[in-house]
C-alpha cells in the first residue's frame, strides 16, 4: 500500500483546510486510516507491517509508528502486526544546513581554488553532472511553498540530470488518463 502523506502531498487532498493543521493530527489521521483501510481489507490483517517513508517523514514517521504501537497496545481493533519502520534520507528537524564546504573555506582549511571547484559540485549527488539550467523548484525544501512545488511552468532538465527523472514522473503523473485510471479526483 502506498499513502500520500500528509495531506497536500501527491494526490492528496482535504476538503477543508483544518485538515492541515500540524504534524500530531497528521500522525493521528495516517493511524486512523490504517486501521480502518485494514477493517475493509481483512484479507492483509495477518501480513507483517513495516511503515516506511523517506525526506520530511523522518519527522512523523516514528510518531506514526509509536501510536500503531500504542492502539495495539490498548487493544484498538484490527491489530497491526508491526514489525517496524525504515526511512530513508530522513529530516530530523526543520532546520536545514549544509555549511561544511562554506565553512572549512572561511576557516581556510581549502584553498580558493578548491573551494570554486567544489561550488560546482552538485552536493547532493556528487557523481552526477552540475545541471545550471535545473529549475530550483525540483530541489525541494521545508521552506519552500507548496504552491511553487507544484508550479506545471518548470523547465525540463537536460537528460543526463538526475532531475528528469522528476520532471517525467511529475508530467506521466498528471496526465489526464494516468489519472483517471487511478480514480484521482479533480
Amino acid at each position: 500500500m502506498d499513502k500520500d502523506l500528509p495531506l497536500g502531498t501527491g494526490f492528496s487532498y482535504a476538503k477543508n483546510l483544518t485538515a492541515h493543521r500540524s504534524d500530531w493530527k497528521y500522525v493521528h489521521h495516517a493511524h486512523q486510516f490504517l486501521r480502518k483501510w485494514l477493517i475493509d481489507h481483512p484479507e492483509f490483517l495477518s501480513n507483517e507491517f513495516y511503515f516506511g517513508g523517506d525526506s520530511y517523514s523522518g519527522i512523523p514517521v516514528p510518531a506514526i509508528v509509536q501510536e500503531i504501537s500504542n492502539g495495539n497496545e490498548k487493544g484498538l481493533q484490527p491489530f497491526i502486526n508491526l514489525q517496524g519502520y525504515m526511512l530513508g534520507n530522513p529530516i530530523t528537524t526543520n532546520r536545514e544546513d549544509n555549511d561544511q564546504i562554506q565553512y572549512a573555506h572561511g576557516m581556510g582549511l581549502i584553498s580558493d581554488e578548491l573551494y570554486a571547484c567544489l561550488s560546482r559540485i552538485n552536493e547532493f549527488h556528487i557523481l552526477d553532472p552540475y545541471c545550471k539550467d535545473d529549475s530550483p523548484l525540483w530541489r525541494r525544501t521545508l521552506t519552500q511553498e507548496l504552491k511553487e512545488s507544484l508550479s506545471s511552468h518548470l523547465t525540463a532538465p537536460g537528460l543526463s540530470c538526475r532531475t528528469y527523472g522528476f520532471y517525467l514522473t511529475t508530467k506521466w503523473a498528471n496526465d489526464q488518463h494516468v489519472r483517471k485510471a487511478l480514480h484521482i479526483r479533480e
